[in-house]
């Protein structure tokens, strides 16, 4: 039981440290987007500048957090075939 909560502590703090990775390059990206989008006026730009960004960045969001969970819910059945589990 111990090691379980350990393990999980572990794989939380590993998450924690990649999303706040994700979190520091996601600013440049946005900036970039933001500094060619500025003709179009600061509202619009910031609009398009976060649509970009929740396009881009969810995806990586989307691994960091859900690529374990994925390889945890997959088991083998008789045939040696990869069944996922929900």
């Amino acid at each position: 039981m111990c090691k379980l909560v350990v393990s999980k502590m572990d794989n939380l703090k590993r998450k924690y440290i990649m999303y706040l990775i994700r979190w520091q390059m996601s600013t440049p990206v946005l900036a970039c987007v933001l500094y060619y989008l500025s003709p179009l006026g600061i509202i619009p730009a910031t609009i398009i500048a976060n649509l970009i960004g929740g396009l881009v960045f969810f995806w990586v969001d989307y691994f960091i957090f859900d690529s374990e969970n994925s390889k945890s819910n997959m088991k083998n059945n008789e045939d040696g075939k990869i069944n996922e589990t929900i």
